[in-house]
């Protein structure tokens, strides 16, 4: 598969030894969000299933050895994610100290105009439609932002390689160029930007590039299907 993978990415692969870049897609087609009992009325491709084809050996370690504790992990930060939710969709107040950070941390910035989980989609080349869904659009100082949360029970702020690839990719298809990451938790809350994120779109163009090659070729693996 070395002929179809481009430079910028081939190099990146390179230079971080626990990744490999696999050779077919799998994705969820009508599917939204992996749900069995919710539909996208579209034939679709999540920019995450796109950013699988990069596997990182160390998470798949992670999954093997503490499946338990992910999915601990993701139960909490679903919900933390639903009351930042509901407070930025009906105004609905929560009394958790993590709730509490996140109001600090938008009155402190002036942080307003907040719309959450806005989902995006749009066509490229021979793809069917790619989507995504952000987390928090708003404004800050009179400047366009867009924000992913993260919920930690834990004091840690660490942004992964493939985080800031997510938020190089969020970036180029949505034309807004302001991020901030922002790390909440029960007594603390930290944000920060992508250093270097020129770099990072430079990786994802090519990720989308061999992603439009692996579907063309019929290199793909559809669970819809299945």
């Amino acid at each position: 598969m070395k002929d179809t993978k481009k430079k910028n990415l081939e190099e990146f692969i390179n230079k971080y030894k626990d990744y490999n870049l696999l050779d077919c897609l799998t994705y969820n087609s009508y599917r939204v969000k992996w749900s069995r009992d919710s539909y996208r009325t579209y034939d679709s491709i999540s920019t995450t299933e796109m950013l699988w084809l990069i596997q990182d050996s160390n998470m798949e370690m992670v999954k093997r050895f503490y499946e338990d504790k992910m999915k601990q992990a993701c139960s909490y930060g679903t919900e933390q994610h639903g009351k930042i939710e509901d407070y930025i969709k009906t105004w609905k107040i929560s009394d958790t100290d993590v709730f509490k950070n996140f109001r600090l941390f938008t009155i402190k910035h002036s942080v307003t105009e907040m719309v959450s989980e806005w989902e995006y989609s749009l066509s490229y080349k021979e793809l069917p439609k790619l989507t995504w869904t952000i987390d928090c659009i708003c404004n800050i100082v009179g400047d366009k932002y867009i924000i992913d949360w993260k919920t930690t029970k834990n004091k840690r702020s660490f942004m992964s390689v493939k985080h800031k690839l997510q938020i190089a990719m969020y970036s180029i298809l949505s034309w807004i160029n302001k991020w901030w990451v922002v790390y909440l938790n029960a007594k603390w809350y930290e944000f920060k930007e992508v250093e270097d994120l020129d770099y990072y779109k430079l990786i994802v163009r090519d990720l989308m590039e061999y992603t439009n090659e692996l579907y063309s070729q019929g290199k793909v693996n559809n669970l819809y299907n299945n």
